[in-house]
């Protein structure tokens, strides 16, 4: 059950006024994708802009215009990094509507575990990173005892996600089983 409410709270955040949920039965496996090797962290270290959202639903792309996530990803210690994440709504005026802070321990190259505000835990696989333009990460957790696909999130340097640019993270999410027709995609243009 908390583990709902962590889902909830985070996408209600991302999405501040459409607010869903998606039912328990309808989460999906974890994806298998492997996790880069050979990522120096120190490189992805820094300011990032969300990009590409993508859930498991079968609605509608999406594109988002009312508001932005920018990120901020600092170095704690050897395995410990922070991430900060500020969600700035138009609507308001110039005050970020959320800030979510989470501590994040790098397990392995490409596998991180990121501690919620909540005192939950998920399992962050990065499969795609290029520090000077964008990671791809999967954000998986437990469900009623079984690893469930939460989100996957496509970050990136750029504040505008050019076409180029979003035609190869969109080819490296087909190559690692995504599948454009189930899974829902909100994407962020101008941030």
């Amino acid at each position: 059950m908390w583990f709902d409410l962590i889902f909830v709270a985070i996408i209600c955040y991302i999405k501040l006024v459409t607010c869903f949920y998606i039912e328990s039965e309808a989460m999906k496996p974890c994806p298998d994708v492997k996790p880069q090797k050979n990522i120096d962290v120190d490189k992805l270290l820094g300011t990032w802009h969300l990009s590409l959202l993508v859930l498991d639903s079968a609605h509608e792309d999406f594109v988002e215009t009312e508001m932005c996530v920018t990120g901020e990803i600092s170095r704690l210690n050897s395995t410990l990094i922070r991430q900060i994440w500020t969600v700035q709504s138009e609507d308001i005026f110039n005050e970020p509507s959320a800030v979510l802070e989470f501590p994040t321990t790098v397990d392995k190259s490409g596998v991180w575990k990121v501690h919620t505000p909540l005192g939950g835990e998920l399992k962050a696989t990065v499969f795609d990173s290029h520090p000077t333009s964008h990671i791809i990460v999967t954000h998986c957790g437990l469900h009623m005892g079984r690893l469930v696909h939460l989100w996957t999130a496509a970050v990136t340097r750029s504040r505008t996600l050019s076409p180029i640019l979003r035609l190869r993270m969109t080819s490296a999410l087909i190559e690692n089983g995504y599948d454009p027709v189930v899974s829902k995609v909100i994407t962020w243009h101008k941030c």
